[in-house]
């Protein structure tokens, strides 16, 4: 029983000062006076920070979060206000800019994902505004719009005045190769770009001189689980860790709300951490717009290691386009299998000429041992595509 007033919660880290990740609260509110704090009402969208400043050529989130009420469905619209930065000029926005919050649901935290553009030209910080709709009762003193400054950064060799449009900085490079020429080693294998001496490797392809493959696996958002998947004995391209890493790819058609778990077929074999990225090369040691340690729901009775999930709690929103998901080991070296479940609330979103075919079904583990006298599950998957009805003995 508490008394009015404000109150605080710290949430820490049992384990380690490395460990970290999404999470969401819920929580009930008891007696009379004020309806449970708003929990009666419908509330309204509201912006979690005051005011947002980034570096040029970074990626920042923008949350918004339902406040004073779960009362109800809650749709709210995300509004970008141009200002001396312009939306696809000085920075993208690769979210929906709807959503929802479905009745009762007052945790549900949506991170809009942008990305400030760095040209190169010393212009001086540049700024635009986001405003949020949706909601009744709304305060005057809610956060129903911010502002976002962009501050820039001087090309090499420059001071704070205006560069010329000719001078240029070096880009960062995704896979740095050891050189210190203008002559990339091995001509990056034909697998990347030569950045002065420093090579930026393709995606599914890491190393010095981006010789080293590791392979992009395509998966069907149709077929809600994928086959067994694996990271032992692939190379290491996320950087955060020493883990070997697999690297997926999947394509929307349209824009969805979507989830995606890492399960396993008996129970999962080492501590993972799930990212999902819009664009590839990845960024070097960077995690994913999209990244969850463990997380619900997909672990086995009795499992070390609750899979990943992104988000931890609710659905993604994404436009359409294609998107790449880094699998890795929380710890150093850690390996192991794993697959991928699917949530997704748009059929269409999948409903292109790769998948709109009937497609296989096959199982999704290629041998499977019991000791005498068990049970034994054997799972079988569609792959490959999704079109019409699909029967098999």
């Amino acid at each position: 029983t508490l008394s009015a007033g404000t109150y605080y919660l710290v949430v820490d880290s049992w384990g380690s000062a490395q460990r970290q990740g999404n999470f969401g609260l819920t929580g009930t509110c008891g007696g009379g006076g004020g309806g449970g704090g708003g929990g009666g009402q419908l509330g309204y969208a509201a912006f979690v920070n005051a005011s947002v400043s980034v570096t040029e050529g970074q990626q920042f989130f923008i949350d918004v979060a339902r406040v004073n009420g779960s009362q109800g469905d809650l749709t709210a619209n995300l509004q970008v206000i141009d200002g001396t930065a312009r939306l696809g000029v000085h920075f993208h926005l690769y979210s929906l800019r709807t959503m929802t919050w479905l009745n009762g649901d007052s945790f549900t935290r949506y991170s809009m994902y942008f990305a400030a553009v760095n040209d190169n030209v010393y212009r001086g910080n540049t700024a635009f505004s986001l405003a949020v709709t949706g909601g009744i009762g709304v305060p005057a003193s809610a956060r129903r719009q911010i502002n976002v400054t962009i501050v820039e950064v001087s090309p090499v060799g420059q001071t704070n005045t205006p560069a010329p449009t000719t001078t240029t900085s070096t880009p960062p490079s995704t896979t740095l190769a050891g050189g210190t020429s203008g002559v990339c080693a091995n001509n990056c294998s034909n697998h990347g770009i030569c950045m002065s001496g420093w090579c930026r490797c393709n995606c599914g392809y890491v190393g010095p001189d981006c010789s080293q493959g590791s392979g992009v696996v395509d998966i069907d958002i149709c077929t809600p689980l994928s086959p067994e998947l694996s990271t032992v004995g692939l190379a290491n391209i996320g950087g955060r860790f020493s883990s070997p890493d697999r690297l997926l790819r999947f394509s929307l058609a349209q824009p969805a709300n979507i989830s995606v778990s890492l399960c396993a077929a008996i129970r999962p074999t080492f501590d993972t951490y799930l990212h999902i990225y819009p664009s590839c090369p990845l960024p070097n040691e960077g995690r994913g717009p999209w990244y969850n340690d463990d997380g619900p729901p997909c672990a086995a009775p009795g499992s070390g290691f609750p899979p990943s999930r992104v988000p931890p709690y609710g659905r993604q929103s994404l436009p359409a386009g294609a998107y790449y998901i880094l699998v890795e080991g929380f710890g150093d070296t850690a390996s192991g299998q794993f697959q991928i479940l699917f949530e997704n609330d748009n059929p269409n979103a999948c409903n292109t000429s790769e998948f709109n075919r009937p497609g296989i079904v096959g199982f999704v583990v290629p041998r499977v041992t019991v000791t005498e006298g068990q049970r034994v599950d054997v799972a079988l998957s569609r792959i490959g595509g999704g079109s019409g009805k699909k029967t098999v003995d």
